[in-house]
């Protein structure tokens, strides 16, 4: 779903569209939050080990939750979205 979403976002980009920000927001919202749930189930599935450099998955918690704050944090992107729907 993402990756179709994101297919998406970049037709519109291609095709000269100047206001894309509402469904890029929703692309790094989604994308974001499924990246660190799935991180999250792994962790747990290493139990202790999760959260020991000494496997990967340490690490890509680490970035999936970084990916939440940057370019401002899911829940600004959330209010964006809300706001938008609530004008149109």
């Amino acid at each position: 779903m993402c990756e179709a979403w994101l297919d998406h976002v970049a037709a519109l980009i291609d095709g000269g569209a100047s206001d894309f920000g509402l469904e890029a927001s929703m692309a790094k919202l989604r994308a974001s939050d499924l990246a660190m749930r799935l991180s999250t189930e792994a962790v747990q599935m290493h139990g202790g080990y999760g959260y020991c450099r000494d496997y990967r998955v340490e690490r890509l918690m680490r970035d999936a939750k970084i990916t939440q704050i940057w370019e401002g944090t899911n829940q600004v992107h959330r209010q964006l979205i809300g706001r938008s729907f609530v004008e149109k």
